[in-house]
């Protein structure tokens, strides 16, 4: 009875109630039977190994077994997408602190390509498209690690086989997530004597390498592209060429697209909500890590993920699919290093820096702080709910605030 009086107990109600609410409107729109999945993303789950193993097409070789694979993709998707909904409310009560809870809600809920982008119309792009299942992989990890901790053997294979199944259904798990899960697992090695902690990590990081080396050296051809859609001849996924097709596109074709961003557009709109997720992914690294070495894991991860959207901007030009996994995949690593951190580091070099040494401020510079943070909080948010990103492709410089969307989300009507 005392655990349901306390006061961050009850705020993390609210915010998990918050985050409630926009996954309602969210399934109220997806899981609709009448709504219908877009056929590029549907097109993209769909590719098999029917022509030779290939890149992404380890879903759809399951899907492929099917009597009718493409109402199968478009069930499996519900299914992604449902378990990255609950699972992301649950995430917020393994959080100790209320700005914890506060900000992981709102990185998750509000920063561009988040919750409330997927929650208003015509964003279905951001709830259809393989990342989900990046989610929904890095969610049962971190679930793992607070059942078993992050270093035993249950979770070490747990996370061995998600993340060489994310790579083989899309590579840029490797590019986003890989490295930092790498890291996390060296970090138990108290020096480079300690052989045990090592070879552990090795066991999770040679799998992931040779894993990405195989899908990057078969990333597909105009021969294997035929025979996927030659598979479907005769089910309900015959036709479906959008997504699949990219199988057949060189390297060159890919990184051509990323261009095609400067010539047709601006880079302007896409500079500005990346900073705006920047803005969110500072606000809750400053606010929530205090301790030394989960500050600076925390602002090496971030950094890191930075990378990773500059990597991914260079291969096409999904931009907006690549700042919505830095605002979802942000606070999900973050939740994952509070928990390394917090109960799994024992014994390790590592530990020494998470020990939190900050000295007592001055109150006046507290008052400071929070009023910094506070403003900095609401000025960020409003940006957020005013703004709305599309999911890729060329974009006008200007940027329009709008509360269009919002209202649609706020409203119990279908209608726009």
């Amino acid at each position: 009875m005392r655990r349901f009086c306390d006061r961050r107990f009850v705020f993390k109600c609210l915010c998990a109630l918050f985050m409630g609410f926009l996954a309602v409107k969210i399934c109220s729109k997806f899981l609709d039977p009448a709504q219908l999945m877009g056929r590029w993303a549907l097109g993209d789950l769909l590719s098999n190994y029917q022509g030779g193993f290939v890149r992404r097409g380890l879903f759809g070789q399951g899907l492929f077994l099917l009597e009718n694979p493409a109402s199968g993709a478009f069930l499996l998707q519900k299914i992604g997408i449902s378990a990255f909904l609950l699972g992301s409310i649950g995430l917020i009560f393994l959080w100790t602190t209320s700005a914890g809870a506060f900000f992981f809600t709102i990185m998750v809920s509000l920063s561009p390509g988040g919750l409330l982008d997927m929650a208003s119309r015509y964003h279905y792009e951001y709830l259809q498209r393989k990342e989900i299942w990046f989610y929904v992989s890095l969610i049962a990890i971190i679930y793992s690690s607070r059942l078993f901790g992050f270093y035993s053997t249950i979770t070490l294979v747990v996370a061995l086989l998600l993340s060489v199944t994310m790579i083989l259904h899309h590579e840029l798990f490797a590019v986003f997530f890989a490295p930092v899960l790498v890291t996390l697992f060296f970090l138990k090695a108290r020096n480079m004597s300690d052989r045990r902690a090592i070879v552990r990590a090795m066991l999770y990081a040679l799998p992931l390498v040779v894993t990405f080396v195989s899908v990057f050296i078969s990333s597909g051809s105009e021969e294997i592209k035929n025979a996927i859609l030659k598979s479907y001849l005769g089910t309900d996924a015959e036709g479906i060429r959008a997504g699949i097709k990219a199988i057949g596109w060189s390297f060159e074709h890919s990184n051509s697209l990323s261009g095609q961003m400067f010539i047709r557009g601006s880079v302007l709109p896409w500079l500005f909500y990346m900073l705006l997720a920047m803005s969110f992914g500072v606000l809750f690294l400053t606010s929530v890590f205090r301790s030394a070495g989960q500050f600076v894991l925390g602002a090496g991860t971030l950094l890191w993920l930075v990378i990773a959207v500059l990597i991914a901007a260079f291969s096409g030009w999904d931009w907006g699919r690549w700042v919505s996994i830095f605002s979802i995949g942000c606070p999900l690593l973050f939740t994952l290093i509070m928990l390394v951190a917090r109960d799994s580091l024992s014994g390790s070099r590592f530990e020494e820096l998470t020990v939190d040494r900050s000295v007592a401020a001055p109150k006046y510079l507290k008052i400071k702080y929070v009023t910094l943070i506070s403003f900095s909080v609401l000025f960020v948010v409003i940006l957020a709910v005013l703004t709305r990103m599309n999911h890729c492709c060329p974009q006008q410089k200007n940027i329009h605030l709008t509360t269009d969307h919002l209202c649609r989300v706020i409203s119990c009507s279908s209608e726009p």
